[in-house]
């Protein structure tokens, strides 16, 4: 046993178990032996007093022998009493609890041969009840052999004093003598054997400490491996969507092309064929002169014709350019793909992750930005009595980093409806946000509801393999589940928002909290 169980609680079905199995070995003459050997004058008079409800015990008031036969009826008797008496013992016994749990059941008899603290009654009958309570069969048996041997002696000592009662007092000092040096000699026995036991309890300590270490170095180690084995599945998935995705563009890209050119092709030489024609045609006009007015229109014609040829050439330029632009843009995707797919192989592998792209370029980092534009801008009226700037605050944290998404999700109550509400959307999607807008819905009690949040989070969760960033413009406590399940996935979390009216526990588990008092604000 790694250490001694406690007294169970009084009046509890535990504590009557236990008192039961130590009622049966212990009768009245037994208890007596042990109490009287175990607990000092001031625990006895204590227990007496429980005993007695409350009244009043003076000091001194019974004598020892008194007290302890009390003490002993009422413990096999009244279970009341038993509570306190036990565990009055418990406490006195502490020491000797402490080394009977230390010993093996199979080297329990030697030991106990060893122990010369047997021969004092007060060790004799802490260790008798440290036996009994541990609780193990072959320690009960011990208990109840030291007790009846105890109870021999106790006899035999009484037979002994009443045969030397006639001697002579010179016979009494030379056993008095004999009585000191054997008590000295067990003094020193005893406190040899307690170092020992004190040291190989310390040695057994220091052995489970080693064992408790290396159990909890191998649970870490399973986690960490549960951990990786998870994000290397994730990684491959990743990299199978991802080779899909650069597959699907390469088509795209390639279709694009194709089509766009030969189209450009074909409206090139109509175009060319058709002025070739007027060109025929003007200089046949200009040999006639009949034909003069006729050829004035055609000359008209012909500069509308190389207007428009050079309008289409212009549009076809900037087709060109868009399909450029395009096939850039792709390019900078499948760049990105790579990165991504390479980061994912480093995951898998447990490599250190590099800080650039494969060209030397730095990792762009992809921000998703989120505006619960009615917590916000309750808080802004609110805490400063003005509208927040949606546009300047997005701006100003994106930063420098790569925006893939930019939304901002409005209610369009009564007081905002109209052409002034629609102005407003206009407004902040020509500044390049996307605007996600409804009607409150109206209840049956008339009461209105137009929460946002669980649309918000399924957009987030739709966009999470697309950003690494997501930035949260609420305080609302109720997306603190979605930030906890985007962290997991090893997202960066930042949440923006008014510091009053935000939830505590939302803005400590965010990687970053951005305060908004008194920013971005327009009276």
């Amino acid at each position: 046993m790694s250490g001694v169980a406690p007294l169970p609680k009084p009046n509890s079905g535990a504590f009557k178990d236990e008192l039961d199995r130590v009622l049966k070995v212990l009768d009245i003459p037994r208890a007596i032996v042990v109490i009287e050997g175990a607990l000092d004058r001031n625990a006895l008079e204590g227990i007496v007093k429980k005993a007695l409800q409350g009244k009043a015990v003076r000091a001194g008031a019974y004598a020892r022998h008194d007290l302890v036969a009390a003490v002993a009826q009422t413990f096999c008797t009244r279970e009341k009493t038993a509570y306190p008496t036990m565990r009055a013992l418990d406490k006195a016994a502490h020491k000797e609890r402490s080394i009977v749990a230390s010993i093996e059941e199979d080297a329990l008899k030697q030991r106990l041969n060893e122990y010369k603290a047997l021969d004092f009654r007060r060790e004799r009958a802490r260790l008798v009840w440290a036996l009994l309570r541990d609780g193990r069969a072959a320690h009960e048996e011990q208990a109840g052999r030291l007790l009846t041997e105890t109870i021999q002696t106790v006899g035999q000592s009484l037979e002994e004093q009443r045969a030397l009662e006639g001697k002579e007092s010179t016979t009494d000092q030379e056993a008095l003598d004999r009585i000191k040096a054997r008590i000295e000699t067990y003094e020193n026995q005893l406190k040899e054997q307690h170092e020992v036991i004190a040291k190989e309890q310390h040695e057994k300590r220091k052995i489970e400490d080693e064992r408790s270490a290396l159990l909890a170095r191998i649970g870490q180690k399973e986690r960490a491996l549960k951990i990786e084995t998870a994000r290397r599945k994730e990684a491959e998935a990743e990299t199978k969507k991802l080779r899909a995705e650069v597959h699907a563009l390469h088509e795209q890209l390639e279709q694009a092309s194709r089509e766009d050119l030969r189209t450009t092709a074909e409206e090139r030489d109509r175009l060319k064929k058709k002025a070739e024609t007027l060109e025929r045609k003007l200089e046949h006009a200009e040999k006639l002169s009949v034909l003069r007015e006729e050829n004035a229109d055609l000359e008209a014609e012909l500069d509308e014709l190389r207007r428009a040829h050079d309008k289409q050439r212009e549009e076809n330029r900037s087709l060109l350019r868009q399909i450029a632009s395009r096939d850039r843009a792709t390019q900078e995707r499948v760049q990105e793909l790579r990165a991504s797919l390479k980061t994912a192989r480093k995951l898998a592998t447990g490599a250190p992750l590099d800080q650039s792209q494969a060209g030397g370029e730095p990792v762009i980092e992809r921000v998703g930005l989120f505006v619960d534009a009615t917590n916000i801008s309750a808080s802004a009226r609110r805490e400063h009595g003005g509208n927040f700037d949606f546009i300047a605050a997005t701006e100003a944290l994106l930063e420098d980093r790569k925006a893939v998404a930019r939304r901002v999700y409005l209610v369009e109550n009564d007081k905002e409806g109209g052409d002034g509400f629609r102005g407003f959307v206009r407004m902040l999607e020509s500044a390049g946000l996307e605007v996600r807008h409804k009607r409150p819905k109206t209840m049956p009690d008339g009461s209105q509801k137009a929460d946002w949040d669980m649309a918000i989070a399924m957009e987030i969760l739709d966009l999470r393999n697309q950003v690494d960033t997501i930035v949260l413009f609420s305080g609302d406590g109720d997306y603190l589940p979605l930030v906890r399940r985007l962290k997991q996935w090893n997202k960066r979390v930042e949440v923006a928002a008014y510091s009053a009216s935000t939830d505590k526990a939302l803005s400590r588990t965010a990687d970053r909290f951005v305060p908004l008092d008194g920013r971005f604000v327009v009276r």
